[in-house]
């Protein structure tokens, strides 16, 4: 027996340990276990308004925390509902406060869910079966007085967590839905009225997302009502944050976003919306302020970069539609529609192209080259979304014609593009101009209608359509049209009309007052060469195209000693040249006509007139062709 105090006290410590523990087993081994289920059940059922079910084996708990484990737990579904339970469980551990339990209250202090399968829904009315509130007549008696309100220290949870569980989200307003994987998550909760984080992971569509979230008020979020929230996500597709103000009844997020990644494309098939093979919609970024709704998402006051575009804006999202639906205003550093009417990257181990130039639309019209391009182009990646933008760019570029500023409306509707140009500033000069690209069936028809003024003709011509003959500044307003599947395609379609007036410039290539002169120097090549010119002090051409073949009959060219007119046809597809020329010097004539291929024509006197009938015809039937095709 002890001898001292201390002894005794020691003694007693480990007796009333024994005893405790003694007790514990006892009421482990001995409590009514099946009253404990149905008052576990009773307690959680008045909190939630829902029928809980404990199938499976029900275990009381004494440590590390007073409370139950239990297996095969459910909780049932709204009435209306389409799943069997709204929640279902391979296994339940609650731990609960002592004192509160035994006076009828439940005070849970941790929660971990294994397997979970939680099934959200909205019905057809758009009610949502996740808002749950107590039992009408079923609220437990109020606790003693305290500081704190009765509402507020309902919960206290040290230990949240979902393991290896599965979400899923049914909207029959719509028929659509989603469904999360693999989903394991933890949190703490001080109080259902005081701010809750929760970390964790989940798989969606194949992605594992690392996700941190911070919510203001857990107790508003379970009634429906608005609160602050704040997620961060990870995932391989993208980088995402988003801080704002939730509201779950009306389905809107107010705040700040900011989201980045790799690949567009990769993140519109991981999110269900996968685009058409196509190039471009790379890397991409968004900052700014957003306002998202069941259907839509507007991005506003927005900085935001797409593969090589960088820009500010606002942008509204659709997503009701067959395929988003993109609208808002753009400010872009430049704007190169090349990549995107590219054909799609070719397979790994494919040949790259001997030229590094892009084939097809992207190449442009080229009236310089030998042979046109006969790759095949797809623009099915047009069809991808649909949009109505309204863009400024300090830049433009589209095949090879560019521009130094440009304001431009842009819609695009089921691969159908449409871009009316304002106020451009281009190649010295400026206009207006429209483009249009139709890849709605296998072959492509491209317009473009351009009215520009005071440019450098040479340049603009160069870039536009590959022709480099005329120098000087002027005037110059097309339209082409132009359809197939490749570069040969168009350019044995093109149809429309070109005019050019052009003052104080040169044509390149060929001397025509020296022909006029002496057609037998013209044919020592001596008047024709890379370096001979024709300066003139003003020229215009009106041109008619049907099915690739120009036609002029008011060619007007003068020199400061001749006044040149001219008729004829260019056949841009066979690259030949049939013209009659007409100088004329203080009231001499001297007529001649060009013909043959463009790389060897053939120069003859025609003082007779016998070529003029057979030229004109031509230049007829090409005008009649165009008038029929109207």
């Amino acid at each position: 027996m002890p001898k001292t105090w201390v002894g005794w006290l020691f003694a007693s410590f480990w007796i009333v340990l024994a005893l405790l523990g003694a007790a514990a087993v006892g009421l482990y081994f001995f409590l009514p276990r099946e009253q404990i289920r149905a008052q576990v059940e009773r307690l959680i059922e008045a909190q939630i308004g829902r029928d809980v079910t404990f199938a499976g084996a029900f275990r009381p708990s004494l440590y590390p925390v007073l409370g139950f484990r239990a297996d095969d737990v459910s909780v049932a579904n709204v009435a209306n509902g389409r799943a069997a339970t709204f929640a279902a469980a391979e296994g339940l551990a609650v731990g609960v406060e002592v004192i509160p339990f035994l006076q009828g209250r439940l005070i849970v202090t941790e929660l971990v869910l294994q397997k979970p399968a939680i099934s959200l829904e909205i019905d057809a009315e758009g009610r949502p079966n996740w808002l749950f509130a107590p039992r009408p007549g079923a609220a437990p008696a109020p606790p003693r007085p305290t500081k704190t309100p009765p509402a507020e220290q309902d919960m206290r949870l040290h230990d949240v967590r979902i393991v290896d569980g599965l979400i899923s989200q049914n909207d029959f307003r719509a028929n659509v839905g989603w469904m999360v994987e693999d989903v394991d998550l933890q949190s703490s909760i001080v109080s259902l009225a005081a701010p809750m984080e929760i970390d964790g992971a989940l798989t969606y569509r194949g992605e594992r997302v690392e996700l941190e979230i911070d919510q203001a008020r857990p107790r508003a979020l379970m009634r429906g009502e608005a609160t602050d929230m704040a997620v961060a996500l990870r995932a391989a597709p993208m980088v995402a944050r988003l801080q704002g103000r939730l509201d779950p009844r009306a389905e809107t997020f107010v705040g700040a976003g900011q989201a980045s990644g790799e690949s567009l494309r990769r993140v519109a098939a991981w999110l269900g919306a996968p685009m058409a093979p196509g190039a471009g919609f790379e890397r991409f970024s968004v900052d700014g302020r957003l306002n998202a709704a069941r259907a839509s998402l507007s991005i506003e006051n927005a900085t935001m970069s797409l593969d090589q575009l960088q820009g500010r804006g606002d942008l509204l999202i659709e997503t009701q539609r067959a395929k988003p639906y993109v609208s808002g205003r753009l400010e872009l550093q430049a704007l190169d529609l090349n990549p995107y009417l590219a054909p799609p990257p070719a397979a790994a181990g494919a040949a790259a192209p001997a030229s590094a130039e892009p084939t097809g639309v992207a190449a442009g019209v080229d009236l310089s080259a030998d042979a046109y391009d006969r790759t095949p182009v797809d623009l099915s990646g047009m069809g991808a979304f649909n949009a109505n933008l309204e863009l400024t760019a300090n830049a433009f570029t589209f095949q090879r014609l560019r521009t130094e500023r440009a304001q431009l409306s842009m819609v695009l509707n089921d691969g159908f593009l449409a871009a009316t140009l304002h106020r451009m500033q281009l190649y010295g000069g400026a206009g207006s101009g429209r483009i249009e690209i139709d890849a709605r069936q296998p072959a492509l028809r491209l317009v473009q209608e351009l009215v520009v003024d005071g440019v450098d003709v040479n340049r603009f011509l160069t870039d536009a359509a590959g022709f480099a003959q005329i120098e000087g500044r002027g005037e110059v307003g097309l339209r082409l049209v132009a359809t197939g599947r490749s570069q040969a395609d168009f350019m044995a379609s093109m149809g429309g009309r070109v005019h050019v007036e052009v003052v104080t410039g040169a044509l390149r290539g060929v001397d025509l007052g020296g022909i006029a002169r002496t057609i037998r120097n013209a044919l020592s090549g001596d008047l024709v060469a890379a370096n001979a010119r024709t300066p003139f002090t003003g020229m215009s051409a009106t041109l008619t195209l049907s099915d690739g073949v120009a036609a002029t009959d008011n060619l007007s060219l003068n020199t400061r000693n001749l006044a040149i007119r001219g008729i004829g046809v260019i056949d841009l597809n066979g690259q030949t040249l049939d013209l009659r020329v007409v100088p004329r010097d203080q009231g001499i004539a001297v007529p001649f006509r060009m013909q043959g291929p463009w790389a060897q024509l053939a120069y003859a006197s025609d003082l007779r007139g016998r070529a003029r009938p057979e030229i004109e015809a031509k230049v007829r039937a090409v005008q009649a062709r165009a008038r029929a095709a109207r």
